[in-house]
């Protein structure tokens, strides 16, 4: 079968349109010049549209994993209890993360691993953070891959305003695929990948920052952390820049497919995926 006939029946990577894969052979750019910063400027803005933010979208380069982790590291406070909610795969994921971590960081992670195929418990969420007043994170998935599973993320986003406790949210398979607005409802963090629902092929993370993860970033002291310390992303993002070489391909060819996105609008891009959700 050609090519361009090779149809993607999987959750990630997805389809990549024409006009996408086109905007990736044209000849490289300089990342260190106005011409970069234009263009990187104008994906921030796509992003926060999708994202549903006022807040900076960091672009970083790798995976929707390597976001999630940069999140995990650069949000927890040090000597600190996370909280990590697990029902699947990826869920399972950042609970390791926040134990590879937890030694260098002196962080206490509670766990909390429901039937994978259920949503995120609200009431053992809610147990949690009254029993660990002292939690600074708490971590959850939006759409859980392994199991097409959604959880209630504004109910939880709800009961950690309550406490000095920030939320990350995993939404890899759904930002762009269905609702997740980032400040209507008060989520603090939220990560998704370039090789889901923005169209594009895998190696950039994307991570919105609400304004309690910013303030947050900006009374850290001491990260174990270099390329994965949001800090270094965010200060450079506020001038159009970012800390390290970056896919610059990638860079052009995702503002193509953000405006894709914003041009049909974010409630149709929606429907459409809720259409073809059913037909299958």
């Amino acid at each position: 079968m050609p090519a361009d006939r090779n149809i993607l029946l999987t959750p990630g990577p997805t389809a990549v349109p024409p006009a996408v894969l086109q905007e990736m052979a044209l000849p490289i750019i300089h990342h260190r010049t106005k011409a970069f910063q234009a263009i990187f400027a104008d994906l921030t803005r796509g992003l926060q549209t999708i994202f549903q933010t006022a807040g900076p979208v960091l672009s970083i380069a790798g995976s929707g994993t390597t976001s999630f982790e940069a999140a995990q590291l650069s949000l927890a406070k040090p000597g600190s209890t996370v909280i990590s909610v697990a029902g699947g795969k990826f869920g399972e994921r950042w609970q390791d993360v926040f134990d590879t971590y937890a030694p260098y960081m002196q962080l206490k992670n509670v766990k909390i691993s429901h039937a994978w195929g259920a949503p995120a418990p609200l009431d053992e969420i809610e147990q949690a953070l009254k029993d660990h007043p002292d939690a600074s994170v708490i971590a959850v998935v939006h759409s859980e891959t392994s199991t097409a599973t959604a959880s209630d993320v504004q109910a939880v986003a709800k009961l950690a305003q309550q406490h000095d406790c920030l939320l990350i949210v995993d939404g890899i398979t759904s930002v762009g695929a269905f609702a997740c607005p980032m400040d209507e409802w008060g989520i603090d963090c939220l990560v998704t990948g370039s090789q889901k629902a923005l169209m594009l092929p895998p190696g950039l993370g994307y991570v919105g920052l609400g304004e309690r993860a910013i303030a947050r970033l900006k009374s850290v002291d001491k990260l174990p952390a270099y390329n994965l310390d949001l800090r270094k992303w965010l200060k450079s993002a506020e001038k159009n820049d970012v800390p390290f070489t970056p896919p610059v391909a990638l860079i052009r060819a995702q503002k193509v497919a953000c405006d894709m996105i914003n041009a049909l609008g974010l409630a149709a891009t929606q429907a459409r995926t809720h259409k073809l959700a059913d037909a299958s």
